[in-house]
């Protein structure tokens, strides 16, 4: 498995991590450059196998002027984002320990 954060035609990832269980670690910092202001744009981030590269097994999709926004009102803007579903800290209303209440999620739906 490997993670491949995209945005703007700018295309990063991590090295392939073999995946002995459901909790892998890849221990990889990936940074990418954003023109600012960037209000539609859209940063994706999506969990996927080696062998399968255009079949992603999660995908998280996240509007930079969102997290932007979330910044201004205090909220970190460097955090941790989990993308293998809800982990047990994780708060009813809440998308993947983000913040990000579930009644955004279509607001970053492929358009």
């Amino acid at each position: 498995w490997y993670v491949e954060v995209s945005c703007e035609n700018r295309k990063a990832k991590t090295k392939v991590v073999a995946h002995k269980s459901v909790d892998p670690n890849f221990m990889e910092e990936l940074w990418m450059p954003l023109h600012v202001p960037s209000l539609g744009i859209r940063l994706q981030i999506a969990l996927k196998d080696k062998s399968k590269p255009s079949e992603p097994l999660y995908t998280l999709k996240l509007g930079v002027k969102e997290l932007l926004q979330d910044c201004s009102k205090g909220e970190q803007l460097l955090r941790w984002y989990h993308i293998y579903g809800l982990d047990d800290s994780a708060h009813k209303d809440s998308f993947f320990s983000s913040g990000i209440k579930a009644s955004k999620l279509s607001q970053f739906e492929d358009e």
